[in-house]
């Protein structure tokens, strides 16, 4: 019976330590000292790929699983009462009251 054999590598795909924001792929590499088929991951990794995101959405890695959440980070949003801009840097649902700043709409 012939020994089985491992690749070298394993694709696995990395997130943010904090926020869990999908953040490319890397490689665990095969352990040369544990059991056969081991692989080593790097830190804040998983070997299951994340969902594809749509427009304004983000893959978060969260208790052992992906979800896409919302995300307008770097847009301008304003407020429907007072017209004030503000600009968005966490991911998550638009604040109420608020809705995105298109080009065609200017105040003043």
């Amino acid at each position: 019976m012939e020994a089985q054999t491992y690749a070298p590598f394993k694709k696995v795909y990395l997130f943010d330590p904090v926020t869990g924001i999908y953040t490319g792929t890397g490689n665990a590499r095969l352990s040369p000292l544990d059991v056969p088929g081991t692989y080593l991951y790097p830190t804040h990794s998983t070997d299951t790929a994340p969902p594809t995101a749509a427009v304004n959405q983000v893959a978060v890695f969260d208790r052992g699983g992906w979800s896409l959440k919302p995300d307008y980070r770097w847009q301008t949003i304003y407020n429907q009462t007072d017209g004030s801009d503000k600009l968005v840097t966490a991911i998550g649902s638009l604040p109420d009251g608020y809705a995105l700043r298109s080009e065609e709409r200017r105040v003043g």
